[in-house]
């Protein structure tokens, strides 16, 4: 699959924290075409160690234009699209936008929304991965 071991230089947005931004590294590792999955795996760094999260992103559309959806124990749940230039054989950009929302348990045991997270990125070559996490 031509997004296997491709990596986006990603900026993070949180609720309640939206003039400010982290910033990290979003890894395709692996494609599932029987269940239509990819594996990703999501670094950031907030005191010195990066830290990463697993994801496994349920993915719709075409080579080019990508719409991702994920959901972690209806804790987290967000959406985002990859819009590719160029083409199959020859990736010359890609852009990652998502929006999420963040849930927490209300008193009477149901899901409320804590807030919005937004997540932007761009298609970045190894070289610009820090070594730390490049593998």
């Amino acid at each position: 699959d031509m997004w296997v071991s491709k990596w986006f230089s990603v900026t993070i947005r949180t609720p309640g924290d939206m003039n400010s931004a982290s910033t990290g590294f979003l890894k395709l590792q692996s494609w599932n075409s029987d269940t239509g999955t990819m594996q990703a795996e999501l670094f950031t760094r907030s005191t010195g160690a990066w830290q990463s999260a697993s994801l496994d992103l349920h993915v719709t559309g075409t080579p080019m234009r990508l719409l991702l959806s994920f959901d972690y124990a209806a804790e987290f749940q967000f959406a985002a699209s990859i819009i590719a230039r160029g083409n199959a054989a020859s990736l010359q950009a890609a852009t990652l936008r998502g929006v999420g929302i963040s849930l927490t348990a209300t008193s009477s045991g149901s899901r409320g929304s804590e807030g919005t997270i937004t997540i932007t990125g761009a298609l970045v070559p190894d070289s610009a991965v820090p070594s730390e996490i490049l593998h």
